[in-house]
């Protein structure tokens, strides 16, 4: 069986959302809403279209969805969100350090939560905080916090492609004010 799929119930994330006070779209987010019969559940992460929120949605930990909500739940901080309309919050940064044995930036932002494969300008947007979190947890000194973020925009530049669209963009006039 795979981590995560256990005690997995295709309603878990309903009792997420209500034991721990999280809106449903995090909920959903920590516990996929629908088995599959490549996943079940399980720690490795499904992207699927949501066509009644017109969004993609990313489910990560099944049954282990509780062990990021008592986080968020022991640290109130940690149940923020990193960016307004990604159900990501800081509480998965925590537990992917302390239990993931997450080490880099781009590990987390394009692994770990794979937000960098669903929204780069999100996970751009996101990168500073999450760096803030990682050092926390990993007590990184200034320098080594900023050569995590320069190790970022490496692998956002050179793997996501975010320098490449922003040329085109700007070169079609579509650049943004």
């Amino acid at each position: 069986m795979l981590i995560g799929g256990e005690r997995y119930h295709p309603s878990l994330y309903a009792f997420i959302a209500q034991r721990y006070g999280l809106p449903s779209d995090i909920a959903e987010h920590l516990v996929p809403t629908s088995s599959c019969s490549s996943c079940y559940g399980c720690r490795l992460v499904t992207i699927s279209t949501n066509t009644a929120h017109g969004r993609l949605q990313t489910s990560t930990y099944g049954d282990q969805a509780a062990v990021v909500a008592e986080l968020a739940k022991a640290t109130p901080t940690l149940g923020r969100r990193l960016q307004a309309t990604l159900p990501f919050i800081e509480a998965e940064i925590v537990h992917a350090v302390r239990n993931e044995y997450a080490l880099t930036l781009p590990d987390m932002l394009g692994r770990r939560l794979r937000v960098s494969f669903t929204n780069i300008r999100a996970a751009d947007e996101i990168a500073p905080r999450v760096a803030e979190l990682m050092a926390a947890e990993l007590k990184w000194s200034r320098a080594q916090k900023n050569e995590q973020l320069a190790q970022w925009r490496t692998f956002r530049d050179s793997s996501m492609g975010l320098q490449l669209l922003d040329t085109k963009t700007a070169a079609s006039g579509t650049a943004k004010k």
